[in-house]
């Protein structure tokens, strides 16, 4: 008979066992009287080191590191509160006709990234950048635009909603400087409509049956709240409206009558003060 010593590395306190097996040269038969077979010595030297490694994986298993979550609270704080804004508006889509104006807004903040908001606005600043050559004769063959690019606004006052998607601090240099959001805003309201004189410079412009009508708005932007109380606003908005023009409207009514979708992106750039 002879006798082998097998280290195992998973003793008690991870000091490592010595496991003795016995063997034969001539073993017995497996289940006969006196021994076992090799391949179930093999598997009983196999159970005992595993036996033996339960103490160390217990150990290995149980980790002493606690995870720590730290929530920071927002140091500017918007839900529930009202924010009043003024903002100055030019068009940016329409080389033909110049428009600037002003408008002021009163929003309420229902949720941190959910808000309400009223406005109101005037364009001050409305005229013809250039004076078009084709003039309304019947020698010409009476009018040779499109009146419908032709439209301008007076005023406007809509409702709209914004969500903003995402909302953080502004940190440089570790110098906090102010809450930052960036926000996708629709709307629908009035605007008051007139139509430039495409035939003059300036201010010239057509009389219309309905002077206003439905405008829709889909945009966009940020705001900065460099104070408790006070924001700054840029954002751009796109106003689509579907308009008309009779032929009783054109220039000595020699003109076509026209349709279509009209947009006017606006760009806004403002201040707000938080209450």
């Amino acid at each position: 008979m002879k006798r082998a010593r097998i280290f195992s590395p998973f003793g008690k306190g991870g000091r490592g066992i010595f496991l003795q097996v016995a063997h034969r040269e001539n073993p017995p038969a497996p289940f006969s009287k006196g021994g076992i077979c090799f391949p179930f010595g093999g598997l009983v030297v196999l159970i005992l080191a595993l036996l033996s490694a339960s103490p160390l994986l217990a150990v290995t298993g149980s980790s002493d590191v606690e995870t720590v979550y730290i929530v920071q609270p927002k140091t500017i704080n918007l839900r529930n509160r009202f924010e009043l804004g003024a903002r100055f508006l030019k068009n940016l889509n329409n080389l033909t006709i110049n428009e600037m104006g002003g408008n002021l807004s009163l929003t309420f903040h229902v949720l941190e990234c959910l808000a309400l908001e009223l406005t109101g606005g005037y364009f001050f600043l409305r005229n013809n950048s250039v004076a078009s050559e084709q003039l309304a004769t019947p020698a010409n063959g009476g009018l040779k635009w499109n009146l419908v690019d032709y439209y301008r606004l007076s005023w406007l006052a809509m409702l709209g909603i914004q969500w903003s998607p995402l909302d953080g601090k502004l940190v440089f240099h570790d110098v906090f400087l102010g809450r930052a959001q960036f926000y996708l805003r629709l709307g629908a309201g009035m605007a008051g409509l007139e139509i430039a004189d495409p035939s003059f410079k300036g201010d010239a412009r057509l009389s219309l049956d309905q002077p206003y009508g439905f405008v829709a708005s889909v945009g966009g932007g940020a705001r900065w709240y460099v104070a408790n109380h006070l924001s700054l606003t840029f954002e751009v908005s796109d106003l689509i409206q579907m308009l008309a023009v009779k032929k009783s409207e054109t220039p000595g009514g020699l003109g076509p009558a026209s349709s279509g979708i009209v947009q006017t992106v606006i760009a806004q750039l403002g201040v707000g003060v938080l209450f």
